[in-house]
């Protein structure tokens, strides 16, 4: 997990803290994640000499080719403007995960932490499929059923990997699914660390009535799947610090919003 310079260890193991990654099947998803407060906050835009505007050449002068075609494929802005959006995410979260300040590494080379911070997004992502989470229990996108709130929330903690744990399921004024928000704890770093499933942090763990909707793409087709099976095409982001340990929320959104 990855929580906020500020924040303080909360035991010998385990920090507390939370990584969102986003939602659906309703038009195009983004891949987004980033660590909060542990009360909903977060910090932004930390290190204005490390907003790099160059993404795509510094994954390339690593040898990420696979991992940039990837983001290309599914790491989208609606607008057309990935680069812009990735760019966007880095500096606005990327720079406030102090794991990944360059003081945290050993003999650090000028970028590394870009490479880091794009590929434990993606890693996360892939390992994120609400869409087959949902499909395995009988929840497919339909412009004419409703769902149960409490079925949409047991096909998602019950899936592969969440061991029971909360997501927070987030609606439109129209009672339609928006949002999902999963939630970690991090042993360790973000570079290296062990992502473990955990619940929703304090409050209400939806903004969804009773009953929901959960709409199909608007041009009628079912959801494209990736090479693990995702539907989703979240949008991730990242912050932390030195410490070994600290906390994410990850959520799967339906549009590309900048954050």
């Amino acid at each position: 997990m990855i929580l906020p310079r500020d924040r303080r260890t909360l035991g010998p193991s385990m920090d507390s803290g939370s990584l969102r990654v986003i939602l659906l099947a309703t038009e195009a998803s983004l891949i987004y994640g980033r660590p909060d407060n542990c009360d909903g906050t977060y910090q932004s835009n930390c290190d204005s000499e490390r907003e790099y505007k160059n993404i795509s050449q510094i994954l390339e002068s690593f040898g990420q080719q696979d991992l940039l075609s990837f983001m290309q494929s599914n790491w989208k802005d609606v607008d057309g403007s990935d680069e812009s959006f990735w760019e966007h995410e880095w500096g606005k979260h990327g720079t406030c995960i102090s794991t990944l300040e360059p003081s945290c590494y050993t003999d650090y080379t000028p970028q590394e932490e870009v490479v880091d911070f794009f590929t434990r997004t993606v890693n996360l992502y892939k390992g994120l499929d609400t869409y087959t989470f949902l499909k395995n229990a009988g929840i497919v996108p339909s412009n004419s059923k409703s769902y149960t709130l409490k079925s949409v929330q047991a096909a998602l903690s019950g899936a592969p990997g969440r061991n029971g744990t909360s997501a927070f399921v987030d609606c439109d004024d129209s009672g339609a699914i928006n949002q999902v928000f999963y939630y970690y704890n991090v042993r360790g770093s973000v570079q290296t660390g062990e992502f473990v499933a955990a619940d929703v942090d304090g409050g209400s763990k939806t903004s969804c009535p009773k009953n929901v909707k959960y709409m199909p793409k608007k041009n009628g087709t079912q959801p494209r799947t990736s090479s693990t099976g995702s539907s989703a095409r979240p949008t991730a982001t990242l912050e932390g610090s030195c410490r070994s340990n600290e906390k994410w929320s990850s959520r799967n959104k339906a549009r590309s919003f900048a954050y």
